[in-house]
């Protein structure tokens, strides 16, 4: 018999726009300035992806 191996991983989130991320409560006024700037309009973003690009931008500075 063959054994199911247990999922560990939680299934991945399809993402938001820029458009909703820009519009979202999540993230400061600043800090939506930075997402205008380093995201593209065009893909899909996670909230933990957002956030590590306005924290590398971040470390730019």
């Amino acid at each position: 018999m063959a054994e199911k191996k247990a999922k560990t991983e939680e299934p991945k989130q399809n993402g938001f726009s820029l458009d909703y991320l820009l519009k979202s409560k999540q993230f400061k006024f600043f800090e939506r300035n930075i997402l205008k700037m380093v995201l593209k309009d065009t893909k899909k973003y996670t909230i933990e992806e957002a956030q590590k690009a306005i924290d590398k931008f971040k470390e730019v500075l």
